[in-house]
């Protein structure tokens, strides 16, 4: 180490600043500091001496010999403060210690905040430098070493989400002006790659097209359509798998977008089936997206039919009902009512919880308790959102809900007069009557003949040929999958996970329904 130090060496020392090589040797160093002490320092062997060599053109020396000259150049130039400290070997620097270095020899007190500000958006828009949260600016090299360090980080990196972020960093500095033909051929390369496998899921395939379309708009427009062919060619099943297999929210709305436009006979089906039989984040994304969309039809279709057969769309119901209390205005052209909502609410809330207590009468444990019964019962619980959306209801909305919520069997009986109780005394003057109880022929699921036999016919699918193919799916992502970062095997149980809810709720519904001919 000491043969990176010679004697008349100008150097910097955290604690005691600038200071000058007298003596160098092979295990030795000592140095005078303008501060008047005069230190050792020991750099035998791999010892390494906690000092910086300065250049003639780095901050520390020119704030000393050039102090009034350097300080009018960097009020004008604030970046060139940044780029000394680099010169001596300074490739970060925090908000305090620059205020520390600059202040007050170079920038008086009263301008440093202003100075500092200049000198953070010089940095920024500078592709050497780059400003954390914090403010804290760091070098990241000159032009060509950027280039080339993110061209290595590209080939290296392991995944698709690591390439993409380097991507996005890419196209960042290619904005400042950092030529970046070689790391561009590599990603377009790689990408198409990835959009042409038709190993791949969908969703990376789609995704790596997205990409394309900004990186290299010809490569896109040459295999696009190939790749829509395909999403065109796939089932509902396919659709909806597909779809619920994407991470990405925006690439999961670009495909359901693709799924509208080239599959537009059999979408309602594909946002059907998606908003049934996949997780719960999955279907309420999937119930969002629709309500979102200009045309209302489809949302409306669906919640016509989970209103009309509760029994068998418990998930978009609870969609509905969660819609209707938590963001009323933006469900109220494609829902009913709010009281229409509210009954239903209720009601089927002591159906679920009247069966599964029927269900589970020998179980020691008590009765079990359904997502959907967990989900409506958080909700009636979290008085704030109640009461926000009572507050925009008619006197009889809130009479409604009062009345219902002292009859609902899935609250404890001090719970419900606690609440009865707490309306009142918000809501003055509401007529509250007991709900007329169920008799035992209203906690029977009344169903027809033909969804009887889709129901069965489901039943038979999932446990003959569906539950093996996702126990397959799990055994083969374990074997092959990557340990580090299993996406397949997530997908695989969240699919295991979806079809032994979808099997119970089956299971329940046929075990308490009276079909209809």
């Amino acid at each position: 180490m000491a043969k990176s130090f010679k004697e008349g060496d100008w150097v910097w020392h955290k604690n005691n600043g600038i200071g000058k090589v007298s003596l160098s040797s092979d295990s030795e160093l000592l140095v005078e500091f303008e501060g008047g002490k005069d230190e050792i320092f020991d750099t035998a062997g791999k010892k390494r001496a906690p000092l910086v060599k300065l250049s003639s053109r780095g901050f520390h020396l020119r704030k000393r010999d050039e102090a009034e000259q350097f300080s009018k150049h960097i009020n004008q130039e604030p970046l060139d403060a940044a780029l000394a400290l680099v010169e001596d070997q300074q490739a970060e620097i925090t908000p305090a210690e620059l205020k520390g270095l600059v202040c007050p020899a170079l920038v008086s007190e009263n301008e440093f905040a202003e100075w500092q500000t200049r000198l953070a958006q010089a940095a920024k828009s500078d592709p050497r430098f780059e400003v954390d949260k914090a403010g804290k600016i760091s070098y990241k090299g000159e032009l060509g070493e950027i280039a080339q360090e993110l061209l290595a980080r590209f080939r290296q990196s392991p995944s698709l989400k690591d390439k993409q972020k380097i991507v996005r960093d890419m196209m960042q500095l290619e904005q400042k002006g950092v030529p970046m033909e070689d790391v561009r051929e590599t990603a377009v390369t790689f990408f198409t790659g990835t959009a042409m496998n038709q190993t791949n899921k969908m969703g990376a395939r789609l995704e790596a097209l997205i990409f394309l379309e900004t990186l290299d708009p010809e490569q896109h427009d040459a295999i696009k359509d190939s790749i829509y062919d395909e999403i065109r060619m796939f089932d509902v099943e396919q659709s909806a798998v597909a779809v619920s297999e994407v991470m990405d929210n925006a690439v999961r709305k670009r495909l359901f977008e693709l799924l509208l436009e080239l599959s537009p006979e059999q979408f309602l089906d594909t946002a059907f089936m998606l908003t049934k039989r996949f997780k719960k984040t999955q279907r309420d994304w999937t119930l969002d997206t629709l309500l979102a969309m200009e045309n209302k039809d489809y949302i409306k279709h669906i919640v016509d039919v989970a209103m009309a057969d509760i029994a068998t769309n418990m998930q978009p119901f609870v969609w509905v009902s969660k819609t209707q209390i938590e963001k009323c205005s933006d469900i109220e052209d494609v829902a009913p009512p709010p009281d229409v909502v509210i009954s239903s609410m209720f009601r089927i809330l002591n159906n679920i919880h009247f069966t599964s207590a029927y269900s589970c009468r020998n179980n020691s444990d008590g009765p079990s308790v359904t997502r959907e019964e967990d989900e409506l019962v958080k909700l009636l619980k979290d008085e704030k959102k109640i009461d926000k959306f009572l507050d925009a209801q008619p006197a009889a909305v809130v009479s409604l809900f009062a009345s219902h919520f002292f009859d609902c069997i899935a609250f404890d009986f001090e719970e419900r007069q606690k609440r009865l109780q707490a309306l009142k005394n918000k809501y003055p003057g509401i007529e509250v009557t007991e709900a007329k109880r169920h008799s035992e022929q209203d906690d029977v699921y009344r169903i027809t003949r033909e969804k009887y036999d889709q129901l069965v016919s489901e039943l038979e699918d999932i446990n003959s040929s569906k539950m093996e193919e996702a126990l397959s799916d799990i055994r083969t992502a374990r074997e092959w999958g990557d340990i580090s970062e299993n996406a397949e095997l997530n997908i695989a149980q969240d699919k295991q996970r979806m079809l032994l809810g979808r099997k119970n709720e089956i299971e329940r519904i046929l075990d308490n329904c009276e079909v209809i001919d």
